[in-house]
């Protein structure tokens, strides 16, 4: 009985010896595979944001055979490693550049060995940080300015629409930190040139953003609206209608509030009780209700609650 074997192993290469032993059966679950720089952290166990500093390695989608640098290849994948993971040891090296070999690399004439790979992780590891980034200067220029903005997790299942509602996530997380709320498309595009139009729309829409909010002329009509109300308010307390149009407007300038002839007649206008009103509180009659036609004669030309100071009696509203 055979312990410690896979029925079906990941990764098998011929091996030299008895035909009886055909295959190396390489302990995947020992090992982690890494080709870029991942956190452990994932936002809902399906992708992360990427961070300056970010690195990976080159994805080739032929297999690389000889006289295309195998080797070198090999040990620069080893560097970005290193580079990505300082704390990566010995044998998890070994294993990445095996697994390398397998997937990348046509070694079907069996120039890199075993010992090939273990002297590349072995001269990687003995390079210090400086080193490193001199030897790997244009990966880390190339992704500095191609970096992704984030990564999918490998070990969860995303489709191709799963993908793209991420990428939207990200940009609309993305423009939320830039986009000024109080001012208009045109005005954010002017400060947001790396951002299209369209999409400043398209994310203005679907987080119901007014695309055309009020302009600083319309706040400043509205502060005006309210100072309007707020003059009003005064007005009702300071008008006495006993007094003439030009005595209640020197009367209120006196108490800080400048208001025009016209406006003062037409507030007033707004301010006479009814006629009911009248009545209730001063126990006169006005004009017109009178019995005696005589007294009603009498008062048509004059005012009908001469001498009698009722306004103050009266709760002055619009």
């Amino acid at each position: 009985m055979r312990l410690g074997l896979h029925r079906r192993p990941l990764f098998r290469t011929p091996a030299a010896g008895p035909a009886r032993c055909r295959y190396h059966v390489i302990p995947v679950k020992t090992h982690k595979y890494v080709y870029r720089s991942e956190k452990p952290e994932w936002i809902d166990g399906a992708y992360q944001l990427t961070e300056e500093g970010y690195l990976q390695l080159w994805y080739y989608r032929e297999r690389q055979c000889d006289g295309e640098h195998r080797r070198r290849k090999l040990f620069k994948n080893a560097c970005l490693r290193y580079l990505m993971y300082p704390d990566i040891d010995s044998n998890t090296l070994l294993f990445n550049l095996y697994v390398d070999l397998c997937r990348f690399f046509d070694n079907s004439d069996g120039v890199i060995t075993m010992d090939v790979l273990k002297r590349k992780v072995k001269n990687a590891l003995l390079m210090n940080g400086e080193q490193l980034e001199a030897y790997c200067h244009f990966e880390i220029e190339y992704w500095q300015k191609n970096r992704p903005r984030f990564i999918t997790n490998p070990n969860a299942y995303c489709s191709l629409s799963h993908i793209n509602q991420i990428s939207k996530i990200v940009r609309w997380a993305e423009i939320d930190n830039l986009y000024d709320r109080t001012k208009s498309v045109k005005e954010n595009h002017e400060h947001l040139q790396h951002i299209s139009m369209a999409t400043l729309y398209r994310y203005c829409k679907e987080n119901a953003i007014n695309t055309s909010p009020k302009s600083n002329a319309a706040n400043q009509n509205q502060n005006q609206r309210l100072s309007r109300n707020e003059k009003k308010e005064l007005f009702k307390m300071l008008y006495n209608p006993d007094f003439s149009i030009r005595k209640n407007k020197n009367n209120m300038e006196l108490r800080g509030l400048s208001l025009s002839i016209g406006t003062i007649q037409q507030w007033s206008n707004t301010l006479t009780p009814t006629h009911l009103e009248l009545q209730q509180n001063t126990g006169f009659k006005a004009v017109g209700d009178y019995d005696d036609e005589n007294t009603k004669n009498h008062h048509e030309d004059h005012t009908y609650c001469d001498g009698i100071n009722w306004w103050p009696n009266f709760n002055w509203n619009f």
